[in-house]
Protein backbone atom coordinates (compact mmCIF):
# COMPACT_ATOMS: atom_id res chain seq x y z
CA UNK A 1 0.00 0.00 0.00
CA UNK A 2 2.46 2.39 1.01
CA UNK A 3 4.64 2.21 -2.42
CA UNK A 4 1.73 2.59 -4.42
CA UNK A 5 0.71 6.30 -6.12
CA UNK A 6 -1.95 8.16 -4.93
CA UNK A 7 -5.13 8.33 -6.02
CA UNK A 8 -5.67 11.51 -6.38
CA UNK A 9 -3.33 14.13 -8.25
CA UNK A 10 -2.42 17.54 -7.66
CA UNK A 11 -4.24 19.87 -9.61
CA UNK A 12 -2.64 21.63 -12.72
CA UNK A 13 -4.19 24.22 -15.40
CA UNK A 14 -1.52 23.33 -17.95
CA UNK A 15 -3.14 20.06 -18.19
CA UNK A 16 -6.01 18.81 -20.09
CA UNK A 17 -8.79 18.81 -18.36
CA UNK A 18 -12.42 16.48 -18.07
CA UNK A 19 -15.43 17.34 -15.57
CA UNK A 20 -17.20 14.11 -15.50
CA UNK A 21 -21.02 14.09 -13.81
CA UNK A 22 -23.31 12.01 -12.97
CA UNK A 23 -27.13 12.14 -11.43
CA UNK A 24 -30.04 10.09 -10.21
CA UNK A 25 -32.58 10.56 -7.55
CA UNK A 26 -30.48 9.95 -5.27
CA UNK A 27 -27.39 12.28 -5.43
CA UNK A 28 -25.55 13.92 -8.15
CA UNK A 29 -21.54 14.26 -8.29
CA UNK A 30 -19.06 14.93 -10.52
CA UNK A 31 -14.72 14.30 -10.45
CA UNK A 32 -12.56 16.84 -12.26
CA UNK A 33 -10.30 15.10 -13.65
CA UNK A 34 -6.50 15.97 -15.89
CA UNK A 35 -4.42 13.76 -18.48
CA UNK A 36 -1.26 12.88 -17.06
CA UNK A 37 2.03 13.93 -19.10
CA UNK A 38 3.56 10.73 -17.58
CA UNK A 39 1.17 7.94 -18.20
CA UNK A 40 -1.23 9.60 -20.51
CA UNK A 41 -4.49 8.59 -18.25
CA UNK A 42 -6.62 10.96 -16.52
CA UNK A 43 -6.88 10.72 -13.54
CA UNK A 44 -9.11 12.07 -10.19
CA UNK A 45 -7.76 15.75 -8.90
CA UNK A 46 -11.42 16.56 -6.79
CA UNK A 47 -14.34 14.92 -6.15
CA UNK A 48 -17.64 16.30 -5.12
CA UNK A 49 -21.01 15.01 -4.10
CA UNK A 50 -24.47 15.77 -3.14
CA UNK A 51 -27.51 14.52 -2.14
CA UNK A 52 -30.98 15.43 -4.04
CA UNK A 53 -33.80 17.63 -1.80
CA UNK A 54 -36.71 16.39 -2.18
CA UNK A 55 -37.62 19.04 -4.13
CA UNK A 56 -34.90 17.76 -6.61
CA UNK A 57 -36.42 14.21 -6.31
CA UNK A 58 -38.98 15.87 -8.86
CA UNK A 59 -37.16 16.65 -11.66
CA UNK A 60 -36.66 14.47 -14.45
CA UNK A 61 -33.41 12.70 -15.34
CA UNK A 62 -32.24 15.98 -18.40
CA UNK A 63 -32.81 18.26 -15.55
CA UNK A 64 -30.62 16.37 -12.73
CA UNK A 65 -28.09 15.47 -14.96
CA UNK A 66 -28.12 19.10 -15.84
CA UNK A 67 -28.20 20.26 -12.34
CA UNK A 68 -25.40 17.61 -11.85
CA UNK A 69 -23.10 19.86 -14.45
CA UNK A 70 -24.32 23.26 -13.21
CA UNK A 71 -23.22 22.74 -9.60
CA UNK A 72 -20.03 21.15 -10.65
CA UNK A 73 -19.14 23.76 -12.57
CA UNK A 74 -19.68 26.24 -9.94
CA UNK A 75 -18.14 23.87 -7.35
CA UNK A 76 -15.05 23.95 -9.25
CA UNK A 77 -14.95 27.19 -10.87
CA UNK A 78 -11.27 28.42 -9.51
CA UNK A 79 -9.88 25.59 -11.90
CA UNK A 80 -12.01 25.95 -14.45
CA UNK A 81 -12.41 29.45 -15.52
CA UNK A 82 -10.25 30.68 -18.14
CA UNK A 83 -9.19 27.44 -20.01
CA UNK A 84 -10.10 24.91 -22.20
CA UNK A 85 -12.06 21.66 -20.55
CA UNK A 86 -14.78 18.72 -21.45
CA UNK A 87 -17.71 17.47 -19.73
CA UNK A 88 -18.51 14.24 -19.70
CA UNK A 89 -21.85 12.79 -19.17
CA UNK A 90 -24.15 10.22 -19.83
CA UNK A 91 -27.29 12.18 -20.62
CA UNK A 92 -27.22 12.56 -24.97
CA UNK A 93 -30.03 15.16 -24.29
CA UNK A 94 -28.03 16.97 -22.39
CA UNK A 95 -25.18 17.23 -25.03
CA UNK A 96 -27.47 18.06 -27.92
CA UNK A 97 -28.82 20.42 -26.16
CA UNK A 98 -25.50 22.37 -25.72
CA UNK A 99 -24.90 21.91 -29.30
CA UNK A 100 -28.28 24.25 -29.76
CA UNK A 101 -28.23 28.21 -29.47
CA UNK A 102 -29.68 28.83 -26.39
CA UNK A 103 -29.11 31.98 -24.20
CA UNK A 104 -32.06 31.49 -21.77
CA UNK A 105 -31.94 27.60 -20.44
CA UNK A 106 -30.71 26.44 -17.01
CA UNK A 107 -28.31 24.45 -17.98
CA UNK A 108 -26.24 27.21 -19.90
CA UNK A 109 -26.25 29.36 -16.66
CA UNK A 110 -23.27 27.67 -15.04
CA UNK A 111 -21.27 27.46 -18.94
CA UNK A 112 -20.69 31.27 -18.88
CA UNK A 113 -17.37 30.65 -17.29
CA UNK A 114 -14.84 29.53 -19.75
CA UNK A 115 -14.23 27.21 -22.77
CA UNK A 116 -16.77 24.57 -23.06
CA UNK A 117 -17.23 20.97 -24.90
CA UNK A 118 -19.46 18.20 -23.87
CA UNK A 119 -19.16 14.79 -24.66
CA UNK A 120 -21.24 11.80 -24.23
Amino acid sequence: MLAEKPVLRIYNPNYETELHTDASLVGYGAILMQKSPDDKNFHPTYYMSKKTTDAEKKYSNYELEALAVIEAVKKFRVYLLGIPFKIVTDCSALEKTMQKRLGYSRCTLGFIAGRIRLRH
